[in-house]
């Protein structure tokens, strides 16, 4: 439901409850024109797999999903540039997924404090997860910052307890990878080589806005080495447009 436009939260639920046997739901910058209801008694589709969001204005929805008994058992959920004061919402939904969470996607698009997030996304709670995407884009219109979510890509990938993950994708611009200090490749890469990655068949790193074959492309190599050696790590550089 791209940029659809409700009178309130309570409509939107209860346009989505209308389906109980929905199992997918994708929502992309919903819209309410008055202040969310207080309390919402519509029930979350019991058979609800997959969820897909990307909004500033989704966190009464996270709310409602978590408020409701029992959490929906969801397979994949992708987080998409979400506001930051909507991230424990998030993180809680993710915790509630417990073991039948495969597919994973956190995207965002804002500088963070150091420390601020990282230690908020816990995935041990993840024991099935098979596909983990992390993305960081920094708006166009704003400076690049050493502190984006890059820097959270490692420290987050060491809370994985999953032994079945298969597919991780990093995509972050060019300047996220070089915001990068050596420790933070050497515990990436630490945290790769360990036994719960062993069923890792792909890695692959996306800097946006880096040349083929240039100084990125070859500092993700030598910071995931040991990837390479495995030959499971691709680096395809991408312009911001693709």
């Amino acid at each position: 439901m791209p940029q659809a436009n409700f009178p309130s939260i309570g409509q939107i639920t209860h346009f989505i409850a209308s389906y109980p046997h929905l199992e997918q739901l994708e929502l992309s910058y919903t819209n309410f024109k008055s202040p969310p209801s207080q309390t919402i008694a519509e029930p979350v589709p019991a058979r609800l797999k997959s969820l897909r969001f990307g909004s500033f204005r989704d966190v009464e929805l996270l709310g409602w999903l978590l408020h409701n008994q029992p959490v929906p058992a969801l397979s994949t959920l992708e987080i998409g540039y979400i506001a930051i004061a909507q991230i424990p919402l998030a993180c809680r939904l993710i915790t509630a997924s417990g073991p039948t969470l495969k597919h994973l996607r956190i995207a965002l698009d804002y500088d963070l404090v150091p420390g601020n997030l990282h230690h908020t996304v816990d995935l041990a709670w993840n024991t099935k997860l098979q596909y983990i995407q992390l993305e960081s884009s920094v708006p166009l219109l704003s400076l690049p910052s050493p502190d984006d979510f890059t820097r959270s890509f490692p420290t987050i990938l060491s809370t994985v307890t999953s032994y079945k993950v298969k597919e991780i994708v990093l995509v972050a611009d060019d300047t996220g990878f070089h915001s990068l200090e050596p420790h933070d490749w050497e515990l990436m890469a630490s945290v790769l080589a360990s036994p719960q990655f062993a069923s890792l068949r792909s890695i692959r790193c996306r800097p946006v806005g880096a040349a083929d074959d240039g100084p990125t492309e070859e500092l993700t190599r030598k910071g995931l080495e040991q990837c390479a050696s495995r030959g499971i790590l691709s680096v395809e550089t991408c312009g911001f447009n693709n």
